[in-house]
């Protein structure tokens, strides 16, 4: 259904303002978002992937998101997740700078993973991932890459009560999940998609 939404017309661009808005704290004017986004092994026999949705901001600092809801809690798969969002981020990096560029050029990517399952066993509702020095951890270091991780269920850590709201409403997007002016915003956007027939059908047959 999230995917639907963020791909339906006249919808998808709003609902994503409105998302990282409330998770991130991010205003945006235009986005560029791209459903189940592919990306293609360098070769036959290399791995590709497909990103859930990939977005980017049109203008700014061009910060690329790729946002993954994700429900497969699978002993083995868990296990793997930190490589995999490692892999998710090379792809996009190596799609993202253009011939001859400067590697200053080199776009801001950040990947929401959102699931029900904790993924590091911690009780954290948002884990942070980004790159540092060992020797000097507090030394600043910015590559421009960032993971998060939401866990909907999780109880320890600072985020906006509306972020936490918002997490539960994508973990049962009932309307009685969406209390503030914002939430109810996206539940009538999720509730437009719903009725329509097509994206019905199409969410059956999955």
């Amino acid at each position: 259904m999230f995917g639907s939404v963020l791909s339906y017309p006249d919808i998808g661009e709003e609902f994503c303002r409105k998302i990282l808005k409330i998770l991130l704290h991010v205003e945006m004017y235009r986005v560029h978002i791209v459903p189940q986004k592919v990306y293609y092994g360098s070769d036959t026999d290399k791995h590709g992937t497909r990103l859930d949705v990939f977005i980017e901001e049109d203008g700014g600092a061009g910060t690329i998101y790729d946002v993954e809801p994700d429900k497969n809690d699978d002993s083995e798969l868990k296990h793997a997740l930190p490589r995999r969002v490692r892999f998710y981020h090379s792809k996009i990096d190596g799609r993202s700078l253009k011939s001859g560029d400067d590697y200053s050029k080199l776009k801001q990517v950040i990947v929401l993973m959102i699931m029900p399952y904790d993924p590091f066993g911690k009780n954290r509702i948002l884990y942070t991932i980004r790159s540092k020095c060992e020797e000097e951890p507090d030394m600043d270091y910015d590559d421009g890459a960032a993971t998060c991780f939401f866990y909907t269920k999780g109880k320890i850590g600072e985020l906006s009560e509306e972020a936490r709201q918002l997490l539960c409403y994508m973990e049962d997007s009932c309307e009685g999940n969406a209390k503030s002016g914002l939430l109810k915003d996206i539940h009538r956007m999720v509730e437009t998609v719903r009725q329509d027939e097509e994206v019905s059908l199409n969410l059956k047959s999955r």
